[in-house]
């Protein structure tokens, strides 16, 4: 019994650092994705602010550089909007992708306290009976 009781141990051990290796992974892969599209977005202020400054330098009066100003901010905020729906959507495949990597983490945590702790789940089940 104690051989079988450290084999379960042990089967019980390796699933939950699967599932630590596995979440490990996800969490990389969220991160590398999302600062991939910081780096984008950076690109993009930066190279919005050069054509900004290029564009104050070739401008003449205060009305071709109103006209400038509002160009870039227009332009800018349309790179900002686009970087932050990319990112939503990066969040949103990210939140399906750890529920399903818990839901699957839970079954096999639950299976394995039955497997180490035999009896534990179903005692846990049983109603209480109260003092009279």
């Amino acid at each position: 019994m104690d051989a079988k009781l450290f084999e379960d141990w042990n089967t019980y051990s390796q699933t939950t650092m699967a599932a630590a290796k596995q979440l490990e992974t996800l969490n990389t892969q969220l991160v590398e994705k999302l600062t991939s599209k910081q780096m984008e977005f950076a690109n993009a202020a930066f190279e919005a602010g050069s054509r900004y400054t290029s564009m104050l330098v070739e401008s003449k009066d205060f009305q071709s550089f109103a006209a400038v100003q509002t160009q870039a901010t227009s332009e800018f905020g349309e790179s900002l909007m686009e970087s932050a729906r990319s990112s939503a959507n990066i969040l949103s495949g990210a939140q399906a992708e750890y529920q399903a990597w818990f839901d699957k983490s839970l079954s096999a945590f639950t299976n394995g306290v039955d497997l180490v702790v035999p009896g534990v789940r179903s005692a846990a089940k049983k109603p209480s009976k109260k003092a009279a």
